[in-house]
């Protein structure tokens, strides 16, 4: 039972830090974005975006990728970027771009790439919508319902542990 419930927590933990990025799905590739500070950048303050891509086949490899990064801002094209590796543990396997949003408003940050080798992966293109205002909290939009289903799978998770666990305290039983 101790173990179940350390795997529960460890599970229930990274749910948690997963659930803190805003994640968008393109062909076989899954990109993950997260912004500092706290997904809350400020106007005229330096923030950092973070990108981790991944490939359901895992042949994604980002030294054979002519990978972008866009921010734009009312259509026209404010920050270019090509990914490079970041070197060293983390979370992302992407090098941090710095970045200052001028001002407060709804701002497109669009991650796309294609491989320069062909067939090595399915080119993809995906795109945010982030509110940049001064209050604690920026919002962020995507096309894909990973939040909802995270939402779902956390309370799951949750009522299935404490299930267990009450069931194996008995306080379920006669």
């Amino acid at each position: 039972m101790k173990k179940f419930l350390c795997l529960w927590l460890l599970f229930f933990c990274f749910a948690s830090i997963v659930y803190a990025h805003d994640s968008e799905t393109s062909g076989n590739a899954s990109v993950i974005i997260h912004i500092d500070p706290n997904d809350a950048p400020k106007p005229g303050k330096s923030a950092f975006i973070n990108i981790d891509i991944e490939d359901r086949d895992k042949n994604f490899n980002l030294n054979y990728c002519d990978c972008e990064l866009t921010v734009s801002y009312e259509g026209k094209s404010l920050l270019e970027r090509k990914l490079i590796p970041k070197i060293g543990p983390g979370l992302f396997n992407i090098k941090p771009l710095q970045f200052v949003f001028p001002n407060e408003g709804k701002f497109d940050i669009s991650v796309s790439g294609k491989p320069t080798i062909a067939g090595l992966f399915t080119p993809f293109n995906t795109d945010y919508d982030i509110n940049i205002t001064n209050n604690s909290q920026s919002s962020h939009t995507h096309n894909d319902s990973v939040s909802i289903f995270s939402d779902i799978l956390l309370g799951l998770v949750v009522t299935g542990g404490v299930l267990v666990y009450l069931s194996e305290r008995k306080w379920f039983k006669n």
